[in-house]
């Protein structure tokens, strides 16, 4: 199957599963946002991704993601993602307020 670049919108990082007895180092991470281009979602529509697949799938330099079957052009982040990734110290915090600052600029 191809995978086809969708871009994402109001995006965040998030733990699949809910699992409370798998250790968080185990649960895989998805992706959530508005997405626009994808073959078989309407424009705009909120989802949650399938599982992204490896770390080096999670290329924020590029602002791409790769799920399963699905390759994502990262946009605008989720503010509220972003807020907490900032009071939570996350790794990476510099490369994720790039997508906020890219935003403000159009």
């Amino acid at each position: 199957m191809e995978n086809k670049v969708v871009t994402i919108e109001n995006w965040s990082i998030q733990e699949s599963g809910n699992n409370p007895f798998m250790a968080p180092e185990l649960r895989s991470k998805i992706l959530c946002g508005n997405v626009y281009n994808h073959p078989r979602i309407e424009d705009g529509k909120y989802v949650h991704t399938s599982s992204i697949q490896s770390s080096v799938d999670l290329d924020l330099i590029k602002g791409i993601v790769k799920t399963r079957n699905t390759t994502y052009q990262l946009g605008k982040i989720d503010r509220r993602y972003l807020e907490y990734c900032e009071e939570n110290n996350v790794k990476d915090l510099e490369l994720l307020r790039k997508y906020k600052e890219e935003s403000e600029e159009e």
